[in-house]
């Protein structure tokens, strides 16, 4: 259900392992919302070796050397850098944090799938990558080849700025299951509290940085190296 091929299940299955707040675990599908809300309230799950290992923090992650592979990137001629670095006239070095931000739109994620002949399914979706989604959904469905019988439609998107190019996938996916399933049309909709904990945001950054500089304030060189919080998948990271 995210951006990268096998990256992120739909659904936790028993004995898998959670990778991150807010990772779906079941649905339940019920004629009215209230119902629903207050069925989903008796499901009790229980985590073995919860938080153990695990890494909350930026700084965990560099620590740990937790990262994605083939991510490093270098701008620029490091070793012309470093000499003009080492030959420059003043010397300041550092560190920040550059502060994320959580997204929270007005409109949360929501979709309604309707059951279509041939197991073909038409999706309505707040999202704003239909085809993005359509492709997600026909390879959740089984699809595969016949991405045609998968439609997905979409009014104005409000509240989007990139929580909707992905993170609405998890909630179509799982109404398209769900409609697939009970052959009946099927509408999953997150309420204020869901969103928070699963649509995430904008990353979070540590910068270090030496910059050398002439005394009338002339940069002569400067080197960064910067991390990002990417999350537990690529996403569009």
């Amino acid at each position: 259900a995210g951006f990268a091929p096998g990256e992120e299940p739909l659904f936790l299955t028993e004995g898998s392992q959670i990778q991150s707040p807010g990772q779906q675990i079941a649905l339940v599908v019920a004629k009215t919302y209230r119902q629903a809300k207050k069925a989903a309230a008796m499901v009790k799950v229980e985590v073995s070796g919860a938080n153990v290992g695990a890494i909350l923090t930026l700084d965990d992650a560099i620590a740990k050397d937790s990262r994605f592979p083939d991510t490093d990137a270098e701008i620029g001629e490091r070793d012309q850098t470093e000499a003009a670095m080492k030959n420059g006239t003043n010397r300041v070095t550092g560190e920040t944090y550059v502060i994320g931000q959580h997204g929270f739109p007005m409109e949360k994620q929501a979709a309604c799938a309707v059951p279509e002949e041939r197991g073909g399914m038409t999706v309505w979706s707040a999202t704003q990558a239909p085809d993005f989604c359509r492709a997600k959904l026909a390879g959740i469905l089984g699809l595969h080849g016949k991405g045609s019988l998968v439609a997905v439609k979409c009014t104005r998107a409000g509240g989007g700025f990139g929580l909707k190019l992905s993170r609405n996938v998890p909630v179509a996916g799982a109404a398209a299951v769900a409609a697939h399933k009970v052959e009946e049309a099927v509408k999953v909709a997150y309420d204020a509290q869901m969103e928070h904990i699963c649509v995430g945001g904008r990353h979070n950054f540590k910068v270090k940085y030496e910059v050398a500089y002439k005394d009338d304030g002339t940069i002569e060189a400067c080197i960064v190296e910067a991390w990002g919080n990417a999350g537990f998948t690529h996403d569009f990271s």
